[in-house]
């Protein structure tokens, strides 16, 4: 909205003056107050928002208000994977033979961090927390490629109860401290997965079935999932040097490192409804 400016001081008062220029700044006041509250309205909070509001051009880079600050952080929206709407919390490709040091990241903002491949970025249980209740999330999309090994790992937990339960494990420490989520019904393979991994979950954490191997806030990736001595999703965060990388290879003795190898991390929201009744998560 354009204010019209006083009319020239010559022809009022001076109280007149005082009152008109006041009035003027109360009015400019209001409009920056709105223009920000529109602003703050108008960003999506994820991905998928994007996605369902038709704004998407497809996978890439995108501006997201998460915690609604309205000061948005970029994204890397996966935009074709299983209907799209994925919000990529980690994403590291090798620029090299060698891994990069970690980086351990505990709250939301690990999601800017797509582009940091000097580092291997390492997204909390308390940085999927801070995700969770600013933005909100229903399921998680692990994938990784390794060209020594040749097979790729993508799954994608479901959008039901169980599914749900292992979203609970990697954001709730409590829960985590005395629940195992059983594997084979909690998630699906989707079809460019190649995995041993993902062909064999009743093997899961020494023939338990179960996701995760520990307790701690490292397990969203040291471990999320894997078969003992044989196959392994992640990389090891202790000491800060990488000791090992896996995608489906043995984690005591990897295979060699390549330049573009990947790992990622995705999330996404539905609108079905969440089970997880300890928080309370709002588009």
């Amino acid at each position: 909205m354009t204010t019209q400016s006083p009319p020239p001081t010559t022809e009022l008062p001076t109280t007149t003056q005082s009152l008109t220029t006041e009035a003027t700044t109360s009015t400019q006041s209001q409009t920056t107050q709105t223009t920000t509250a529109e602003t703050q309205v108008s960003l999506p909070k994820s991905c998928l928002v994007i996605l369902r509001s038709g704004n998407s051009v497809g996978d890439g880079v995108y501006s997201i208000d998460p915690d609604r600050t309205g000061i948005p952080i970029q994204a890397y929206c996966d935009m074709t994977t299983d209907g799209g709407g994925w919000t990529i919390i980690k994403r590291t490709i090798f620029q090299t033979t060698t891994p990069p040091q970690n980086l351990r990241i505990k709250d939301y903002r690990v999601i800017s961090e797509f582009n940091t491949n000097d580092r291997n970025i390492f997204p909390t249980s308390k940085a999927f927390l801070d995700i969770l209740q600013k933005m909100g999330f229903h399921q998680i999309h692990y994938y990784c490629y390794k060209k020594s090994v040749g097979r790729v790992v993508s799954i994608r937990t479901r959008n039901d109860t169980i599914g749900h339960q292992v979203v609970r494990y990697f954001t709730d420490d409590n829960f985590a401290m005395s629940n195992f989520v059983a594997a084979c019904e909690s998630f699906d393979r989707l079809p460019e997965d190649t995995s041993v991994l993902g062909q064999n979950c009743a093997k899961w954490n020494k023939d338990t079935g179960t996701w995760g191997k520990t307790i701690g806030s490292s397990r969203t990736m040291t471990k999320p999932f894997y078969i003992k001595a044989s196959n392994t999703y992640g990389c090891n965060v202790n000491p800060p040097d990488v000791d090992y990388c896996a995608c489906d290879d043995d984690y005591s003795t990897p295979l060699s490192y390549n330049s573009q190898d990947r790992w990622q991390i995705s999330v996404r929201l539905s609108y079905s409804g969440f089970s997880y009744q300890c928080l309370n998560i709002h588009e």
